[in-house]
């Protein structure tokens, strides 16, 4: 397990864990990130955002919430 923080771009991960408060963890869900998704790294500058793409829709992550989300390869 890493965070998504980490996962370099192409890759395709699982959502293993949320690691971040009540309130950020349903943000991150109504965003369609939660425990059991797969989802695509587009592209993961070594600073700024990470972007991810889950059934054709990209998302734009923070790299301190992007810290938060721990993932695993698939």
């Amino acid at each position: 397990m890493m965070p998504l923080a980490y996962v370099p771009t192409g890759r395709e991960v699982q959502v293993i864990e949320v690691c971040a408060g009540k309130g950020l963890a349903i943000r991150l869900a109504e965003m369609g990130i939660f425990p059991g998704v797969v989802v695509r790294v587009v592209s993961d500058f070594s600073r700024g955002p990470v972007v991810v793409e889950r059934e054709g829709m990209r998302i734009g992550l923070g790299r301190g919430i992007a810290f938060k989300i721990w993932v695993q390869e698939i």
